[in-house]
């Protein structure tokens, strides 16, 4: 059963499911597929440093070691702030209703490095969002799909009936402007005569 998310909007509330939008069946895909002379598919492996030795496929793995050189778990590790303070882990969207803003625009939206994309499936107060959505265009929250220690930024949207929520980094882009103007001087004396040693 898919997990619900709550919605919260100066007090009012809606349930909704999320469903992400694979951009593979969106824009389709292109894949490499790599055989030897009888067509035989080749599986991939890892050649060491010492130049002989073959690892396939799944016979490697990433270790966490401490300052002793010892193993340690990742559920051991601690994550802090860059003052040294520890991290505040932040809920998933599913784990704690969210609350949306309108203090942002559209045009904060046009400065998102988008990471990914759901469809909203509304449960309760479909009216309401749509309601909301019309006032404002867009709505901002806060989002992660997972509890960590790190939220993207996110807009929720529609198109008709069609409700989307669009995750990723608000950046802040330079721009170049038209309004600067250029004066060029010149030491050269303006002359009707033409100068043939120009051509």
């Amino acid at each position: 059963m898919p997990k619900e998310a709550v919605l919260n909007f100066h007090g009012n509330f809606v349930k909704t499911n999320l469903i992400k939008v694979d951009r593979n069946k969106v824009y389709g895909w292109s894949e490499e597929i790599y055989t030897d002379k009888s067509g035989n598919v080749c599986t991939w492996a890892t050649l060491l440093n010492d130049g002989v030795s073959l690892i396939s496929s799944g016979g490697t793995a990433l270790k966490t070691f401490n300052n002793l050189g010892k193993e340690t778990s990742k559920s051991d590790l601690v994550a802090v702030y860059d003052n040294g303070e520890l991290a505040n882990l932040i809920s998933s969207v599913f784990d704690a209703e969210t609350t949306l803003s309108n203090e942002k625009t559209i045009e904060d939206l046009m400065n998102l490095e988008v990471k990914s994309v759901y469809q909203l499936a509304i449960l309760e107060n479909k009216d309401l969002l749509k309601t909301w959505l019309n006032q404002f265009n867009v709505l901002y929250l806060t989002f992660n799909y997972r509890t960590d220690y790190e939220s993207d930024d996110a807009f929720l949207l529609n198109q008709g009936e069609l409700f989307f929520i669009i995750t990723g980094v608000i950046k802040e882009f330079q721009y170049a402007s038209l309004q600067a103007t250029l004066e060029l001087e010149s030491d050269a004396e303006e002359s009707d005569e033409i100068d043939f040693n120009m051509f």
